[in-house]
Parts: structure tokens; sequence; C-alpha cells
């Protein structure tokens, strides 16, 4: 195990394929065909990793070993863009396990899962991780996660009691509240409250700058100014401004690839009217 999380994995295969030679009765032998298997797809021998997981889940007496194999599956499933399979593997998973951090790490996942695949079924699988677990970060992210699924399943007033909640419970976290915040302005927007919702935007962008919130609110700014109100040139400093607050964000590269875009688009105008090129301001006025 010491050579696998050293990330020495040519060490770690043959030294668990020692283990399981000489040792294959011990209580450790399902855990060290688990961690073989996790082996092998380090290696890129995936298929052999595949049927050490499927063994394990048919095979093992263990819940638990049967519950990681089987998220070692789901996983294997998601990477390979098989989102029906990742979903059945992560549910059997949080079945197999005994362990309620675990069914609630698992769960999350699924919900994630889900979140990009089938949307309006995520709220609810997000709010089932709250019956496993109690850890402070995790409960955070399932509850602001259910509140987005909520946004997305135009519930908005359960929604805003969600928010509401967390907005008071988390009131001293400063990374936490840049989320809910940027999510109150989302619950807006989806209401087409667009005056409301644009204040809380900026709100996110002066309180959280240069922020992961701050980049998200500026996109979001951008891409209403681009499809709402077809005013380009300030979708295109928001979309600009998305970029430089900061790089980790979900929409950076959409972000770039817009701001490419109009950066052309508004080089070319001044070129067809023969005129000089257009002034671009650096920053959102408003």
């Amino acid at each position: 195990k010491s050579y696998f999380y050293l990330n020495d994995y040519y060490k770690a295969e043959r030294t668990f394929n020692e283990f399981l030679s000489k040792f294959s009765s011990s209580v450790l032998a399902d855990e060290a065909i688990l961690y073989l298997g996790r082996t092998k797809v380090k290696l890129d021998k995936i298929d052999e990793g595949l049927t050490i997981f499927k063994t394990l889940v048919s095979t093992s007496p263990d819940n638990e070993i049967q519950s990681q194999a089987s998220r070692e599956l789901g996983i294997l499933a998601y990477n390979s863009n098989n989102q029906d399979d990742a979903v059945k593997y992560f549910k059997a998973s949080i079945d197999f396990s005994k362990d309620k951090e675990r069914k609630a790490e698992g769960q999350f996942i699924l919900a994630k899962i889900l979140s990009g695949y089938k949307p309006t079924l995520a709220a609810d699988e997000y709010k089932k991780v709250l019956d496993y677990s109690s850890d402070y970060d995790l409960t955070f992210f399932a509850r602001l996660n259910y509140a987005k699924g909520l946004i997305k399943n135009k519930d908005f007033k359960k929604a805003t009691d969600e928010l509401t909640s967390l907005r008071k419970k988390y009131r001293d976290e400063h990374s936490f509240t840049q989320l809910v915040d940027l999510e109150i302005a989302n619950n807006l927007y989806g209401q087409k409250n667009y005056k409301d919702a644009k204040e809380k935007y900026y709100e996110v962008i002066v309180k959280y700058p240069n922020s992961i919130s701050s980049s998200d609110a500026y996109f979001h700014l951008a891409r209403h100014e681009e499809e709402v109100n077809k005013d380009y040139l300030n979708a295109f400093i928001n979309y600009k401004k998305a970029t430089e607050e900061s790089n980790s964000s979900d929409y950076f590269k959409e972000s770039s690839l817009k701001s490419a875009t109009f950066e052309k688009y508004f080089g070319l105008l001044g070129d067809v009217s023969d005129s000089a090129k257009v002034n671009i301001p650096t920053a959102n006025a408003d």
C-alpha cells in the first residue's frame, strides 16, 4: 500500500502479487486484491482492473470491499462516458456499505454525476447525502448543490429558503458565503428578476475579488449581455473579466473562447467600417 501511495505502481503490483501468492487465505487478501485492481488501473491495465473489481463484487464476503470495488467500477464507467453504468455502480456501492461516511461520499458523487446527466434528478440525490453524514464541509456542499438542483427544477421558493438558511448558518465562513451569494443571484436570475440578480452578481464581484465566484458572476453577466441584451461590447468586457478573475472556474474555457471570438469580431468590425480600432474598456463600469 505504501508503494501504491508513493505512486510506485510497478513495485506495488509486484508486491501485491507476492503477498497474494504467499498469504491467499489472509483476512487482508480481499483488500490486497482491491489494491491490486487499483494498481492495474494506474498502470493502464484497465481490462485487468475491471475483471478484478467485478470478481470482488461477486465473491467477496466483505461488504465494504464490495462497496469499494463497485465504486471503482463506477469511476471507470464515468471516465468511459458510460453514465448509466456509473450510476448503477455507485448506487450498488452505497447499498453495500454500512459505513455512513462512505455512503455519504458515494451519494455525493452519484448526485454529481446526475447533475450533468439527468439534472432534474440531482436535487433529491444531494438531499440524501444529509441522511448519512454530519461532516461539516460535506453537509454544506450537499445543501448548496441541493439548492442548485432546486433552481434547475424551477422550485425557486424552496431554493430561496435553503439558501437563506445556508447564508445564516455559514455566515462566518468566507469561502462558503461567496458560493451561497452566487447561487442567490442565480436563483433571482432564474426567476427573470434581472435587476436584483445583476445587483447580487455585482455584490459578489466586489466582496469576493479574484475568486471562482467573482469569475462565475462575470460569466453570468456576460451571457446575459450577449443573449438577452444583445450588447456584444459589454458581453466581451465581462467574458474577458471572467477569465482574469480565476482560471479555476467551470466557465473559464467557455469565457476564454467567447472573449477571443468577440475580440476578433470587434477587430473585423473596425476593418469593415474603415475606422479606428474599437476602444475596449478594461472593466465593467457598473
